[in-house]
């Protein structure tokens, strides 16, 4: 599982990035994904969605296409994608972490399916291994926490 973000920078005043932006990062996106070699990607938001699944139709809102699996192209290679909410609508909305957890609960059987991981449950010690990249919208630069590590 591969995350990134579809601009590499937080547009100034906190807004949403341009379509002219999110076009600008495509190849960089496309190419650090190709370099990395998921074998699936999770769309964490809108704007990870509709950056990534303009081939596949008109955009859509994150709570319309949500816990649906996207193929996208990259490249040569076609990757199964996920869609579910971002981790900082969560914190806004907790209702909605019910249908995040059903979005990863697919992610976790798709994986299996794929022999990447177990169609058990998460161990503690495994979920401490895990590494997010997360661009924290308050510095604009990038960094690496695990769940263990306080912000």
């Amino acid at each position: 599982v591969y995350l990134s973000s579809p601009v590499f920078w937080r547009p100034a005043g906190n807004r949403s990035p341009t379509d002219g932006e999110m076009a600008i990062c495509r190849p960089f996106l496309e190419k650090q994904i190709s370099l990395v070699g998921p074998k699936l990607l999770l769309l964490a938001g809108g704007q990870a969605v509709n950056s990534l699944i303009t081939s596949v139709g008109p955009k859509q809102g994150i709570t319309r296409s949500r816990g649906t699996w996207f193929d996208i192209q990259v490249g040569e290679t076609s990757l199964p994608a996920l869609a579910t909410f971002h981790p900082a609508y969560l914190l806004k909305t907790p209702s909605a972490k019910r249908q995040a957890w059903q979005d990863l609960l697919a992610l976790q059987r798709r994986m299996a399916e794929m022999g990447l991981a177990s169609s058990a449950p998460l161990s503690k010690s495994q979920c401490n291994r895990l590494t997010y990249v997360v661009p924290p919208a308050s510095r604009g630069k990038w960094h690496s926490t695990s769940p263990t590590t306080p912000r």
